[in-house]
């Protein structure tokens, strides 16, 4: 029996391409009659089942010219498999996520879509976390601690936040690409809780924030000690982002290395 079907399936050789769910009907009853499981597909099922580490994200330097009302942009930026070209908002807006909201070790929302000109403002709530960028195949690990062309990444530092705060302090970034951000909590087992979060994931792919979170609950290393106090010093720059950080006595500013170069031509 072969009676099953997709909307919107990814293409083959994706692991959730149609023909991998088909096989998986298969091997689950394909060849028993209902309620029995055979030897043959108790050894498929235990093939199925067997965890894959999603592929490398594959991507390259590209250059693309955008035309907005009477201005020229001309923009060297990141290009992943699946990202669209950096085209600006037509009115840029601020996405919040709050980090830690009702105790909870989790951002929400934890995976959203910015265009370029948008900024994303983490709030925090109780009790002491961190907005730290890292990579996909590294999701605890900082990025400038992975990266092996020189970025940076972006780190909030901890942030506590008292149970009874009425006021919380923010992080904000600024989308300068539609490149992929990924990131985490340096708060210790935090990460591998799940306290991940992603900006412009690509969905369509291996590559997702669903894939991202499951390496990140199977990571067991973090690079990011413990600590009560507020960070020192001005959010590390990020390859991707303009950084900035508020709280409730001062605002701090925080120049990021751009990842995209926009050069307005008169």
């Amino acid at each position: 029996m072969r009676m099953v079907f997709a909307i919107n399936a990814p293409a083959d050789p994706d692991p959730r391409s149609f023909k991998a769910f088909q096989e998986r009907a298969i091997a689950i009853n394909g060849t028993g009659s209902p309620g029995t499981t055979t030897a043959a597909t108790t050894t498929a099922l235990t093939t199925t089942a067997a965890y894959t580490t999603p592929p490398a994200p594959q991507w390259q330097t590209a250059t693309a010219t955008v035309t907005w009302g009477s201005s020229v942009w001309t923009t060297t930026y990141t290009s992943y498999d699946g990202t669209p070209p950096p085209t600006p908002a037509p009115q840029p807006v601020d996405h919040k996520i709050i980090v830690g909201a009702d105790g909870q070790l989790a951002y929400s929302p934890a995976n959203i879509t910015a265009e370029v000109g948008d900024t994303v403002t983490f709030e925090f709530h109780p009790k002491n976390h961190t907005v730290t960028q890292s990579s996909f195949l590294n999701p605890c690990k900082a990025l400038g601690d992975t990266s092996k062309t020189g970025q940076t990444g972006f780190k909030s530092g901890f942030r506590p936040v008292s149970a009874n705060a009425t006021e919380f302090p923010t992080f904000q970034i600024t989308i300068n690409d539609t490149a992929p951000i990924w990131g985490y909590c340096g708060q210790t087992g935090h990460c591998q809780a799940g306290m991940v979060f992603a900006i412009n994931a690509v969905e369509s792919g291996p590559n997702n924030f669903a894939a991202f979170l499951e390496l990140a609950k199977r990571s067991n290393t973090t690079n990011e000690p413990t600590t009560t106090g507020t960070s020192t010093g001005a959010p590390k720059p990020t390859s991707g982002a303009v950084v900035s950080v508020t709280t409730p006595q001062a605002t701090l500013l925080a120049l990021g290395a751009l990842a995209a170069v926009f050069l307005v031509i008169v």
